[in-house]
């Protein structure tokens, strides 16, 4: 890309001036007392409360910070053959739905984003999945998006993708690469390191195991 680099973080505690942040959605709703434990999590979230709580922290941020959405950056980005295909291909290699893929190239961007985040439902339900309350989903739900670094870091002007442990936030990291890989905002030196690349050899790299400590370092 050309034109004025954008990303570079130099320290952990310097001044914030610009933040990527994701609004709690309907990919909460998947959250549910037969799946908490599958999605992550220890409780269920209420989700027009941490719609307000959300809010309510952005609206603080962004008086100090230029804060971005990951769906409204997606969706600029999606109408990008390159990106489109990309993202297409990579987040069907963890769904694996031959069909569903073939289908998603003539999904409009805004409703392509919301089902990239939001999963789609198989259409019908196996007697398993029925028993045990549990939807079942082709494209599956992303409710822990809203930890946005642990899926990406930036350290200096490069990017890592992160390798995350778990098989529920795979797809995570494949959104993140592509706004660092196509959106002009979000320009950078390349990627240190590409966890979404990784077969998962036995090791993890995510949000926390990164700090940036001071711009040499």
């Amino acid at each position: 890309m050309g034109g004025e680099q954008r990303v570079r973080v130099t320290s952990e505690i310097g001044p914030l001036r610009s933040v990527i942040c994701h609004t709690p959605g309907p990919e909460l709703l998947a959250v549910t007392p037969a799946t908490r434990e599958d999605f992550l999590y220890d409780d269920i979230i209420d989700l027009e409360q941490a719609r307000r709580e959300h809010h309510r922290f952005t609206a603080l941020l962004s008086r100090f910070a230029e804060v971005h959405e990951v769906s409204e950056l997606l969706e600029e980005v999606m109408d990008i053959g390159e990106c489109r295909r990309f993202l297409i291909e990579r987040v069907m290699d963890v769904a694996q739905s031959e069909p569903l893929a073939r289908r998603l190239e003539e999904v409009p961007a805004a409703d392509l984003v919301s089902l990239f985040i939001e999963g789609r439902e198989v259409e019908e339900a196996g007697p398993l999945q029925e028993l045990l309350g549990r939807a079942a989903y082709d494209l599956p739900p992303l409710p822990n998006l809203f930890f946005t670094r642990d899926a990406a870091m930036a350290v200096n002007d490069g990017i890592i993708v992160g390798s995350m442990r778990h098989t529920v936030r795979w797809s995570e990291e494949i959104l993140m690469k592509a706004l660092f890989k196509y959106h002009p905002r979000l320009q950078n030196s390349g990627l240190i390191y590409d966890g979404s690349e990784e077969r998962r050899a036995g090791y993890t790299i995510e949000g926390g195991d990164v700090h940036v400590i001071r711009p040499d370092l």
